[in-house]
């Protein structure tokens, strides 16, 4: 996953798919023996494993909200990409690990909205217009701090504080 993210990264931030897998492939030097290792006859997928390896990272980049695909097989570097780019490839794994626990906890995903301004992505949850003043760094950073268990009590504090009336 993390070398997906610096092939995007090392393609300018945004590329589409094909960029990003020819990236990768550069970057792994990938052989063209490894290339040659297909799908079994009998599997619903044909041809090389390696491109649907490089689509399965894409997406648990996306679930990450590390990159984003609002446009058909074109992908973007987002605001928290660029983070895990600068922490490293435990912080990427460790967010995949919390994404795929929930998951097998049956816990919702967290869902982004993306907002193209001419050409960027600056990633938001929908809760975000509601939280002017918190950033999503900074909810990301109170959520690792709620134990996973306590959330659905969390957010429902916080949707009642939300539906407060606000002073004038």
């Amino acid at each position: 996953m993390f070398l997906t993210l610096q092939a995007l990264q090392g393609l300018g931030g945004s590329a589409k798919k094909q960029n990003i897998l020819r990236s990768v492939i550069d970057l792994m030097k990938i052989s063209e023996e490894q290339m040659s290792i297909v799908w079994p006859s009998t599997a619903q997928r044909q041809g090389s494993k390696f491109p649907t390896r490089v689509d399965f990272a894409l997406t648990a980049l996306k679930k990450v909200n590390a990159v984003d695909n609002k446009k058909d097989g074109y992908y973007v570097l987002t605001e928290r990409g660029e983070r895990f780019l600068r922490e490293g490839r435990d912080a990427l794994r460790q967010a995949d690990k919390t994404v795929r626990e929930n998951r097998a906890k049956g816990l919702p995903e967290p869902s982004y909205e993306t907002s193209w301004n001419n050409g960027a992505s600056t990633s938001k949850s929908p809760s975000d217009d509601n939280l002017p003043l918190v950033t999503r760094e900074i909810a990301d950073h109170i959520m690792k701090l709620i134990p996973a268990e306590s959330w659905d009590q969390t957010l429902v504090l916080v949707a009642s504080l939300l539906s407060e009336p606000r002073p004038a």
